[in-house]
């Protein structure tokens, strides 16, 4: 009977570790659960992200999974990572998940991210913040911990700013302003492929946009949310978006 019993544990943890496999899929590290089709991005002390780093809405190994979390300690100690793109489809930014990326210094949250982990920026570059969300999320001060918030820059919708700055978290960042809402109908826009202009600034090879000269450099989707800040942005979709470098838009397409 005690031998049975252990076999039968034994099985069913088997079971627990087959449905949450760990599979590399170009180039991002994730946590695959079968029983739910999500995805979790995961990390890997051996191969340790750098550069820019766009996670995508959905990843297929066999099945396609749909990518919610940004798993716990995913990006920790990744100290070549200097961006980092977040679908629309995260839920969940675990613990630690930007621990120590000292070179990441700006991102921006999607309205979908609703769990907050402990210490996410603990250790991290991060200099300012977007967050897309019109209602500021529950976070608690471990959310932030060890991590001063009251030197960062917090972009927030128009409209949601004095919200942000009566919360008892959000309102201890430095400053908390609201980022610029690109509102022009996207079907009477023109391309950086067609503005002869507009090339020897702005170009678009594949789902890369480059910004030539420029210091200043924001780059938004047609929600208005500003995906990046710098000189070369790959996004994860086709489709428009804006570029303000310098002070001047452009509007490109990516096909």
């Amino acid at each position: 009977m005690i031998m049975k019993h252990f076999i039968t544990l034994a099985f069913t943890a088997l079971l627990s570790i087959s449905a949450l496999a760990q599979t590399k899929i170009n180039g991002i590290y994730y946590n695959l659960d079968d029983d739910t089709k999500t995805a979790s991005v995961a990390n890997k002390p051996s191969d340790l992200y750098k550069g820019e780093i766009v996670i995508p809405e959905t990843v297929s190994a066999g099945y396609e999974y749909t990518v919610t979390e940004i798993g716990e300690g995913a990006f920790y100690y990744c100290k070549e990572l200097t961006s980092v793109t977040l679908p629309n489809t995260i839920t969940t930014i675990a613990t630690n998940a930007f621990y120590d990326a000292s070179a990441l210094n700006y991102i921006s949250i999607p309205a979908s991210v609703v769990n907050f982990g402990n210490f996410i920026f603990n250790g991290s570059g991060i200099e300012e913040i977007t967050l897309l969300a019109t209602v500021p999320p529950s976070v608690t001060e471990k959310t932030f911990k060890n991590f001063a918030i009251n030197d960062i820059v917090l972009e927030v919708p128009e409209g949601s700013v004095s919200v942000y700055e009566a919360d008892a978290v959000w309102g201890k960042f430095k400053s908390i302003i609201p980022f610029p809402v690109c509102n022009e109908p996207v079907d009477q826009l023109p391309t950086a492929i067609e503005n002869i202009a507009v090339k020897n600034v702005v170009s678009v090879l594949g789902n890369t946009i480059s910004v030539q000269n420029a210091k200043n450099v924001a780059v938004y989707n047609v929600m208005g949310a500003c995906i990046s800040k710098n000189n070369t942005t790959t996004v994860a979709n086709t489709g428009v978006y804006f570029v303000i470098a310098d002070g001047k838009s452009y509007t490109v397409c990516v096909k």
